[in-house]
């Protein structure tokens, strides 16, 4: 029922012309009922209960690369929020594109046996036996004028029925009754095919609770699939997309005032190499390593300076660590002068809030100088995350 109710909106939003993004990719413009301020000098947006709101830009896209959405969210009350932050999908003449359009139940292609005339409500075809067993779990609805060689190069197809709602076989014709009368006429011998209905948004993330500081939220959208719309991958034929954030509107949540900044939308770097790179070196032992906009396997260093340890004296050595977005352990490894793998300290496990704990050292792994502290994206946990962010590392040597 929401996927219905918005999608008229969204078509009169898609002629919006592109405006309303800064010069790194930053969402600082926003069409729905929003309230604009600052929070220490970044622009923030504040959307006060039921909302559905989308950034004013189409932003263009290459869909065999990836991309990263990532923002900054919190509460502006103790209210508990429902918030779905995904993307908006158009085609290259900036029309919407929805799931309906292309998700094809595999193998359902057949013929057009008879006429359907603009306002008929059943349709007749020669084999439909795969539509009923697809029915068992979906809404289906009728694509025209499909490819049937394979290709799918019909996608996204926007020559669509009403839903199915009754579909028999009678002396070997099948008759499917659409819920509402075509609104097109199509010649028999047309090739057609089922399609599984859906809605308008790809989901990135979801807040489902208060956040009381503030919190990084993410996720990598990966390469478009030849068919079907899953989320956390582009759907055929996008060329452009908009940021969707569909903020508490469920029952119970009228309440809820979202805020956030520092919303992204950007191209992941190809250039960033599956292996090391450059150490980051900051001579406060502060650092800041994103690993959102990286792909699994991809590791980032920092250099620390440590005087002579005097082992005499029998110190001991805890590696402090100050990380966000941990999902879960297995998502992270962690070495020191190439020894480990450490695994992260449990404190630090959250699956968006920053947190801090500390690792036991071994002696003998650190050196008097510098002492490279290495991090590995090691597991996206099946594609449920995007990265990481380590925020501080410090080694500590306790006499």
């Amino acid at each position: 029922m929401f996927q219905k109710h918005v999608l008229g909106l969204l078509f009169v939003l898609g002629a919006i012309e592109a405006r309303g993004v800064d010069a790194t990719g930053g969402i600082i413009d926003w069409k729905g009922n929003v309230t604009m301020g600052k929070d220490d000098g970044v622009t923030t947006t504040k959307v006060v209960g039921p909302e559905l709101i989308f950034s004013a830009a189409f932003m263009r896209v290459d869909t065999a690369r990836r991309y990263v959405f990532r923002g900054m969210f919190k509460s502006a009350n103790t209210q508990p929020m429902l918030v779905y932050c995904g993307l908006a999908q158009y085609d290259g003449d900036r029309e919407i594109i929805t799931s309906t359009m292309v998700a094809p139940v595999p193998d359902s292609a057949t013929t057009l046996l008879k006429v359907a005339k603009f306002g008929d409500r059943v349709v007749r075809v020669k084999a439909a036996r795969s539509w009923i067993e697809a029915m068992a779990s979906s809404q289906l609805v009728i694509a025209f004028d499909v490819d049937d060689s394979g290709g799918y190069r019909d996608l996204p197809n926007r020559k669509l029925s009403s839903r199915i709602t009754k579909l028999t076989e009678n002396d070997g014709v099948w008759e499917a009754v659409l819920e509402k009368p075509l609104d097109f006429a199509v010649s028999a011998g047309v090739k057609v095919r089922a399609h599984v209905e859906g809605g308008f948004m790809m989901h990135v993330f979801a807040i489902r609770k208060e956040l009381g500081a503030w919190t990084s939220m993410s996720g990598v959208i990966k390469p478009a699939m030849k068919i079907g719309a899953p989320n956390l991958m582009f759907w055929r034929g996008t060329k452009f997309v908009k940021i969707v954030m569909s903020c508490n509107r469920g029952t119970g949540y009228e309440e809820a005032i979202l805020v956030c900044k520092d919303v992204f939308f950007g191209a992941v770097p190809e250039q960033i190499p599956e292996g090391v790179r450059k150490p980051q070196e900051d001579k406060r032992q502060l650092v800041t390593l994103d690993f959102f906009p990286l792909r699994v396997g991809s590791e980032l260093s920092v250099d620390i300076l440590l005087p002579p340890i005097l082992k005499d004296e029998r110190p001991k050595a805890t590696l402090f660590l100050t990380m966000a977005d941990i999902d879960a352990p297995e998502e992270v490894g962690i070495s020191v002068n190439g020894k480990g793998p450490l695994p992260v300290p449990d404190d630090v496990v959250d699956d968006s809030l920053r947190r801090s704990g500390e690792l036991d050292l071994p002696l003998e792994w650190l050196k008097a100088g510098k002492n490279r502290v290495t991090f590995r994206f090691a597991d996206d946990l099946e594609g449920s995350t995007g990265g990481f962010i380590v925020h501080d590392v410090k080694i500590l040597v306790k006499y």
